[in-house]
């Protein structure tokens, strides 16, 4: 997953047990899940005060 973002974003992936996994912050982000297993992460991403959940599936 690769992209621009708003400077004040912020990026959490969560595993299918809640578990923080990855999180990062800034700009440019790229978040790298191929070292993580297969299974259903929560991808997080918070811009100012809105928060976005989106569910994926490794597989």
């Amino acid at each position: 997953m690769r992209g621009v973002v708003p400077e004040n974003t912020h990026i959490r992936v969560f595993d299918r047990l809640g578990r923080l996994m990855l999180e990062n912050t800034g700009t440019s982000t790229e978040l790298d899940l191929s070292v993580y297993p297969a299974g259903l992460y929560l991808i997080e991403v918070l811009i100012d005060k809105e928060t976005h959940v989106q569910r994926i599936i490794k597989q």
